[in-house]
C-alpha cells in the first residue's frame, strides 16, 4: 500500500470535512471539535459544511509553530 502525496492547498478553495481531516492529519471528530470550539471557521452552504483552504493553512501553521 503506497501513500499518495496530497495536492497543494489552495487558500481560495473550499474543502469538505473529509478533505480537511486529511490535510490536518486528524480525525473527523477532531475537525468537528475544532469547528465547534471556534478554532476553525467553516463555510456553511445549506446543510453542507466546508472548510476554507485559508483556514486549513492557518491551522497547520499554528501546529508547526508550537
Amino acid at each position: 500500500m503506497s501513500i499518495q502525496p496530497l495536492a497543494p492547498l489552495d487558500a481560495q478553495q473550499r474543502y469538505t470535512i473529509a478533505e480537511a481531516q486529511t490535510y490536518l492529519r486528524c480525525s473527523r471528530a477532531h475537525v468537528y471539535n475544532l469547528i465547534s470550539s471556534g478554532e476553525l471557521r467553516p463555510l456553511k452552504e445549506g446543510r453542507r459544511i466546508y472548510v476554507p483552504g485559508g483556514e486549513i493553512i492557518r491551522r497547520s501553521t499554528l501546529q508547526s509553530a508550537v
